[in-house]
């Protein structure tokens, strides 16, 4: 079978493609006999090649489940559709098929999320003769989603501005209240889904597993769901979401409803389906691969993919065609070394151990730099060893990654640190080093009658520049904090009561030149100071907050005085 599936005019060999592509990749003839089985694969299962070559009996299925059972290679082979509902999400285009599922018997038992691609092998005369199938482990991007969950249950998101659609409903499924980018979504105004439920709008073929999820959260069993669903819009259009509910319990009233984060996934849904792998060829997937591809040899590049172009920004191969690596990269890496002896280093390790995996930044043709994701294979093509790099940009990854640390450690309206932030810092500043620490705790007067009086956004406007004048008084050391409301905390290490005496009135000072809706700001402030490494943190801040409470009282009996 295997000649069959040379491309004649091809420069690269199939074989060594398809035995060092960074996806675990297997063939099996009309038999049913593997006769394809990677190195990708071999790293995968634990299971070599020799082991596996010639198989038959559905034995390349134990590897991923523990039992021989048929795979999604085997629906090319038949219309049985039976093995379909083991996948999390499948789909068929003639002879092709995608799907991802949960394997547990891979990685020793571990088990792993997977995205697989099936297609049908043809020869010359398009009959099918076998069918050839790619494994990517997506386990790290399920976990990134999971990660994302657990921090949008954490952390409110500011509710209008989201990117993403966010929705309140009752027990009943009956919508509370809906942002800006979930009416976009639906095609409703809030004020008409206020009268209609989320069944209204669910496309019917979905309601059931929706409303299976529903009751499982509501009885308790499980704490949240995410599913991908489909949505009437008001105009009869379908769209595609990626579906996260989470029971909310609301601490006064004991109020309890579920709210909804809405993703439009339709482009990527479209996109998915759209897709057609087509893998008989060495071109087709050297060429048509989504992640940049450069070949290598005595550190020159002799050929290029068009996903190169994109990432590099170059109109033509020609333009990439004869630089070395460092060619494309800014004279040092940022840690500092220069990206030419670093680049040699690497090209040299891997062709001495076979491989390699690392980040570099790159240097487009506009300058730009981009972080990518290189892994860099040694191989063999035209009886020469040359060698194979896949880069991947990883930018935005890198940026939601800083974003999600950043959103846990700072509070979204003022930008000073959150609650979560001052108590990992009150283990760290409760050193003697440290000592005097002193606490001071500060309550900003009036913020409920601004709220009723002239409106919240005026009320976030008086924290804010309080936060702002807060910080501005404090040294550049100091720890200033927002601990919810209208309460902030400063930890000030090394300072004695004189010198926190001196930085309240500081604050005092700057807030009296200041004014919100012609109101003068004003803050309540009480102090304590830690000398002893035997005090207890927690015995001060009670001292610190009974003294706030106590200059607040005093401070509102004489303006009603």
């Amino acid at each position: 079978m295997m000649e069959n599936l040379y491309s004649t005019d091809s420069h690269l060999k199939l074989e060594d493609i398809i035995e060092f592509l960074p996806d675990a990749t297997l063939a099996i003839d009309s038999e049913r006999r593997v006769v394809i089985w990677n190195k990708a694969i071999v790293e995968m299962t634990g299971i070599s090649a020799e082991q596996m070559i010639g198989k038959g009996g559905y034995a390349y299925a134990v590897p991923f489940y523990g039992e021989a059972l048929p795979l999604l290679i085997d629906l090319v082979l038949q219309q049985d559709e039976a093995p379909v509902n083991r996948y999390a999400k499948f789909s068929r285009e003639g002879d092709n098929l995608l799907a991802e599922v949960f394997c547990p018997a891979l990685y020793n038992n571990t088990g792993a999320w997977v995205l697989v691609k099936a297609s049908a092998l043809h020869d010359n005369d398009g009959n099918v003769i076998g069918v050839i199938e790619s494994i990517r482990d997506i386990t790290d991007r399920k976990r990134s989603e999971n990660a994302l969950r657990q921090s949008e249950e954490r952390f409110k998101a500011t509710f209008e501005q989201a990117a993403v659609g966010i929705v309140h409903a009752t027990l009943d499924g009956r919508f509370m209240k809906a942002n800006r980018k979930f009416c976009e979504i639906v095609g409703y105004s809030q004020e008409e889904l206020h009268d209609m439920t989320f069944m209204d709008i669910t496309y019917e073929h979905d309601l059931h597993s929706d409303m299976t999820n529903m009751t499982k959260l509501l009885e308790g069993s499980i704490n949240y769901f995410s599913m991908e669903k489909r949505y009437l819009k008001k105009d009869g259009d379908i769209v595609w979401v990626n579906l996260t509910v989470s029971a909310i319990n609301q601490i006064e009233g004991d109020l309890t409803y579920v709210m909804g984060v809405v993703e439009d996934v339709t482009n990527r849904i479209k996109a998915e389906e759209m897709v057609k792998a087509s893998e008989y060829s060495m071109r087709r997937l050297f060429e048509e691969s989504s992640d940049a591809i450069l070949i290598l040899e005595d550190n020159k590049i002799i050929n290029c993919n068009k996903a190169s172009l994109e990432l590099f920004k170059y109109d033509s191969k020609e333009s990439i065609i004869g630089k070395s690596p460092w060619n494309l990269s800014p004279l040092k890496q940022p840690e500092g070394t220069i990206s030419k002896e670093l680049a040699i280093e690497l090209i040299n390790s891997t062709h001495k151990n076979g491989y390699a995996k690392f980040e570099w930044f790159h240097l487009r043709s506009d300058n730009a730099l981009i972080l990518v994701e290189v892994m860099l294979t040694s191989i063999q093509l035209n009886g020469k060893d040359v060698l194979h790099a896949l880069c991947r940009d990883i930018g935005e990854r890198k940026k939601m990654e800083q974003n999600l640390a950043y959103l846990s450690y700072h509070d979204q309206l003022t930008g000073l640190y959150n609650r979560r932030y001052y108590e990992e810092e009150l283990v760290r500043l409760g050193t003697e080093d440290n000592l005097p620490l002193s606490i001071i705790m500060g309550d900003v007067n009036g913020l409920k009658h601004i709220n009723d009086h002239y409106g919240h956004h005026s009320g976030d406007e008086l924290l804010k520049k309080s936060a702002a004048i807060i910080q501005k008084a404090c040294r550049g050391y100091d720890m200033v904090a927002r601990l919810g409301g209208d309460e902030f905390i400063i930890l000030l290490p090394k300072t004695s009561e004189a010198d926190t005496k001196k930085i309240i009135d500081r604050i005092k000072e700057l807030s009296s030149k200041e004014k919100v809706e012609d109101i003068e700001i004003s803050i309540s402030f009480g102090y304590t100071c830690k000398n002893s490494i035997e005090e207890d943190m927690n015995d001060l801040f009670k001292i610190a907050e009974n003294h706030m409470y106590r200059n607040k009282a005093s401070l509102l009996k004489e303006v009603r005085g």
